[in-house]
């Protein structure tokens, strides 16, 4: 198996520990989270270490991981390098690796500092003031990535940590993997607020200090939010009504060949 690995040099520390990354990994405790792809939490050296683990990479995606674009792990290295160079908060990234068997790309890993900073899935959880003063903050947090045209493609609330400091909520992305670095149109810009799910009454808010902040026409950009979220609907009832309707064609099926 051919092994391919970048390490930020402030942690060469933990080459040796990297290069066994592949044959131990499966072993390893300390599950954070377990899907699609797997992650886990490993204290090595004193360091907090977050591991993710890409992983049901399909045939197609073997071949062109090999030979045509750079892999999830390569490309969430690179952009939190970007992204703290342009003053965007994420954690530090430490390495990434890609392993290859037979020409073709077997299994990728990303590797960066442990943060302690919760899930915005939390933000549910203020009220009141603090809940204004939170969505202030992730309205001039979101504007700032735009400005800076960055693009979070996998923009939710499970992608973006926040803590309070000093009296300012700070905000960091995580798996970043997925961006664009170009200018975002109005239409994008609305699309990854959509993206957050936030409550509607969160939204209107967001939308607005955002359009106020940006210039921009709020009727226009309400007016997408709303039709977006009209459209969702239509879709989802449209969803459910063919998954009846498959439902109950089923069972006829079955009742029709019963009574032969």
């Amino acid at each position: 198996m051919k092994q391919v690995m970048k390490i930020n040099d402030r942690f060469m520390f933990l080459e040796g520990f990297l290069n066994r990354l592949p044959f131990v990994f499966g072993g390893m405790d300390g599950l954070i989270f377990k899907k699609r792809n797997t992650i886990k939490l490993q204290t090595i050296s004193d360091q907090k270490v977050v591991i993710k683990s890409f992983e049901k990479i399909y045939l197609a995606n073997r071949f062109i991981y090999r030979f045509f674009r750079d892999s999830k792990g390569k490309r969430a290295f690179e952009n939190a390098i970007y992204f703290l160079s342009q003053g965007i908060n994420t954690p530090q990234p430490i390495a990434y690796l890609d392993c290859y068997s037979n020409w073709f790309f077997k299994s990728g890993y990303f590797i960066c500092e442990y943060s302690d900073f919760p899930t915005l899935e939390s933000f549910q959880d203020l009220e009141g003031t603090e809940k204004k003063k939170a969505l202030f903050d992730l309205g001039n947090f979101i504007i700032d990535l735009h400005q800076k045209e960055i693009y979070h493609l996998d923009f939710s609330l499970s992608n973006i940590l926040f803590k309070k400091m000093d009296g300012t909520y700070r905000f960091s992305l995580v798996d970043n993997n997925r961006v664009k670095i170009k200018q975002i149109t109005l239409k994008m810009g609305v699309k990854s607020l959509i993206r957050l799910g936030l409550p509607n009454n969160d939204m209107i808010f967001l939308i607005e200090y955002y359009a106020q902040r940006r210039g921009l026409d709020e009727n226009k950009i309400l007016k997408i939010y709303f039709k977006y979220k009209y459209d969702q609907e239509v879709k989802y009832k449209r969803k459910i009504l063919l998954k009846k309707l498959a439902k109950q064609l089923f069972h006829f099926s079955l009742k029709s060949k019963s009574s032969l």
